[in-house]
């Protein structure tokens, strides 16, 4: 069943032309955020955060280069360089924070 038919059979249940539209606000409120957390992924670790992060921003930094050696056009060679220095300023930033976290524990 999807949303819509859900949201539809709630406001129908509670009979919104009786006037409880703040029930129905309320309790449609209380549905989402039950289908929400059903479905929502527990909380990443901050570890396991940064090492993700990492490895998507050190692929990133390749892609971007591969670009950068395949351009041929001006402006497309300046838009990946900005690409790669600003790829790697998060990618140290990523390493100074792992390394903090690491040092920490």
């Amino acid at each position: 069943m999807n949303n819509f038919f859900c949201v539809k059979a709630i406001l129908y249940y509670i009979n919104i032309s009786r006037g409880d539209f703040m029930k129905a606000t309320e309790l449609i409120a209380t549905v989402k955020n039950g289908i929400s957390k059903k479905f929502s992924k527990p909380p990443e670790c901050e570890a396991d955060y940064l090492r993700r992060e990492i490895r998507e921003t050190k692929e990133q930094i390749e892609l971007a280069n591969l670009h950068f050696n395949d351009a041929s056009d001006k402006d497309m060679i300046s838009y990946y360089a900005y690409m790669i220095k600003a790829f790697e300023v998060k990618y140290n930033s990523l390493i100074r924070r792992a390394k903090d976290l690491n040092s920490g524990s």
